[in-house]
């Protein structure tokens, strides 16, 4: 039954709210929180004063609801998990990261089995381990972690213990600056001294693939008559899913992958193939051998093998010309509400719309494909320049 406000009594006051008794029903109390302007009042059932006193905090708000059973860690970071739409490799980077802070955790605190006993402590313990390291770094260190905070926050009540860390986005070191006369002069090198990865090399520095990208691609996605290369399956996010036209200084090298070594080429063949002609077993594995080919090229530059691809965009913004083409080509997530909803993407050809797929590649080809092939013939070597030569 509705009561009227006379009939409400204050009978306490605390540091952040004042509590109130029903005269008619000693059982109901009403709990207002300072500051509030008397707006926010909630209204609950106690046996007697004591009891509401300790209920009140929960019911305004100031102390969180943690659930009445206990959740384990592991079922928490599943949990977590689960509730993201993180793909195969993701996944597989968060059970690693989530293992690692477990085994820390078991060495350092063993008593703390579920998200409970969780603590603000805890996490800045674990994050003092990284000192020294990049933002960056720690930042994918705790993510899986932070992650769940916030999940089991917003789903169980739980107080969010990994909010507001300051662990920050500051690059520990500047990008090294990749200019495409560099890029094109370390792809000739690599085509004498390691023909094994030209194709690789090529494709992240002349076609904007990254270093994942190149080692997925395999030969049924690629089409060397029409110089098309399609990027799809399992990628970054869904604006990775591309067909792209690539210059002929990347299409020499991938007819000269396509006869390397003695291996049958089959329609999931890896284009990226190292020295006994098979697919690489892992990222690592040609992240080395590209790094070992710079030191040979050049001690002097600080490059990455990830660092190929910014060869691209920064042609493009130093000659003044990168724009939403750009970053389609390259599978850059667009920014704005337009480019995300009504610039078409094309990821492979469906019924109809083959002529929008040949639109978009001489889209590419106009604003990408055609400034990189002007810019860089210069320092072709003399095959691909008849390959140029001929395509023209």
């Amino acid at each position: 039954m509705k009561t009227s406000p006379n009939t409400w009594v204050k009978i306490s006051t605390q540091n952040h709210f004042t509590l109130y008794q029903d005269k008619m029903n000693p059982t109901h109390f009403q709990a207002r929180l300072k500051g509030s302007g008397n707006y926010l009042r909630r209204r609950f059932q106690a046996p007697d004063l004591e009891s509401a006193l300790r209920e009140a905090p929960r019911v305004i708000g100031l102390v969180s609801e943690a659930p009445k059973h206990e959740i384990t860690l592991f079922d928490a970071f599943e949990m977590a998990l689960e509730a993201t739409n993180r793909r195969e490799r993701s996944r597989q980077d968060w059970i690693r990261t989530t293992e690692k802070f477990l085994l820390w955790l078991k060495k350092n605190h063993p008593l703390c089995t579920t998200w409970d006993q969780m603590t603000r402590q805890i996490v800045r313990g674990y994050l003092s381990t990284f000192a020294g390291k990049s933002a960056n770094y720690r930042r994918l260190a705790l993510q899986p972690l932070l992650q769940t905070s916030g999940f089991m926050h917003r789903e169980y009540g739980f107080p969010n213990i990994g909010e507001r860390m300051g662990i920050g986005t500051k690059l520990q070191k500047t990008p090294p600056v990749v200019y495409l006369e560099d890029v094109v002069s370390f792809c000739d090198f690599v085509r004498e001294h390691r023909p094994h990865l030209e194709a690789g090399v090529c494709l992240q520095g002349l076609a904007g693939l990254q270093l994942l990208e190149a080692l997925r691609l395999t030969w049924d996605k690629v089409d060397l008559d029409r110089g098309l290369i399609e990027i799809s399956g399992e990628v970054k996010n869904e604006y990775r899913n591309r067909v792209i036209p690539v210059c002929n200084r990347v299409l020499g090298a991938l007819k000269r992958a396509k006869t390397l070594g003695d291996v049958r080429i089959r329609g999931n063949t890896p284009v990226v193939r190292g020295v006994q002609g098979l697919g690489f077993l892992d990222d690592n594995s040609y992240a080395r051998q590209v790094r070992a080919q710079f030191k040979s090229f050049n001690p002097d530059l600080n490059w990455s093998p990830k660092d190929l691809r910014n060869c691209l965009p920064t042609f493009a913004m130093m000659q003044g010309i990168h724009g939403t083409i750009w970053e389609q080509y390259i599978g850059h997530a667009p920014k704005g509400v337009t480019n995300r909803h009504y610039i078409p993407r094309l990821s492979a050809p469906s019924q109809g719309g083959f002529k929008a797929l040949e639109q978009q590649m001489n889209l590419f080809r106009l604003h990408v494909t055609e400034p990189v092939e002007r810019a860089s013939c210069n320092f072709l070597q003399l095959g691909d320049f008849e390959e140029t030569q001929d395509a023209s």
